[in-house]
């Protein structure tokens, strides 16, 4: 993600706040359990082929209405270049990883699609989700892009809101992709991949990679009985 998308994330979240702020204001503050106030990317220097973006469709996040986003991945190179999932193409199943002072792994909360009770790779019950395991692959020419909607449920975060990363619900990183079989000879698995991978793949082949870290910063709304 270069410095540019950087900026872009920054700036299409503060003014995903303001709008939310204002537009607030204008309706009743009780029908808003949470809002999306700010989201950031941080940058992968050791990586510049693809670019990650994220804009907010839906900011209010309700009980029984759930907010939503968008996640988008572009080719910024000039080679075919397979990404690869898990579940669903072309990100997978996602969570929101909650981000304590001094603590990474602050509890989780399931990012939802229909179409996980749609997959015949994804196992859905009412006390868990998983996944066959099988490798899905969508191939993204040079210069085009894929995204996907994510839905965040209110009756699934904390009462107080919080800071939030982007995270596979299985592993660290959002997406895995490689170049296409055509242009390499050598197609590694994976697991071969998320082994070695690191942290946010810095230490992953030249040909290989994954996606930068994305947060999201989650308010709690007051709630007023009557207006």
């Amino acid at each position: 993600m270069t410095d540019q998308l950087q900026s872009t994330l920054r700036r299409r979240g503060l003014l995903a706040g303001i709008v939310g702020a204002t537009t607030g204001l204008s309706g009743c503050l009780g029908d808003t359990e949470f809002r999306i106030t700010d989201v950031e990317g941080e940058s992968n220097a050791s990586d510049t082929t693809l670019s990650f973006d994220l804009e907010i469709v839906d900011r209010d996040i309700q009980i029984n209405s759930p907010g939503s986003f968008e996640l988008f991945v572009t080719n910024e190179g000039h080679e075919e270049i397979e990404i690869v999932s898990t579940g669903i193409s072309p990100f997978g199943v996602l969570d929101l990883e909650r981000i304590r002072e001094n603590e990474q792994d602050g509890g989780r909360v399931l990012l939802w699609s229909d179409e996980y009770e749609e997959s015949s790779h994804v196992d859905v019950s009412p006390a868990s989700i998983g996944t066959d395991g099988e490798e899905l692959v969508t191939v993204l020419p040079a210069g085009e892009s894929e995204s996907y909607v994510y839905e965040i449920r209110g009756g699934d975060l904390p009462s107080d809101g919080g800071e939030y990363r982007l995270i596979d619900r299985w592993y660290d990183e959002v997406a895995m992709y490689r170049y296409s079989a055509d242009t390499q000879n050598d197609t590694e698995s994976t697991e071969e991949l998320r082994e070695s991978s690191g942290d946010n793949g810095e230490s992953l082949p030249a040909d290989a990679g994954a996606s930068p870290e994305i947060r999201l910063q989650i308010s709690t709304q007051n709630h007023v009985p009557f207006m």
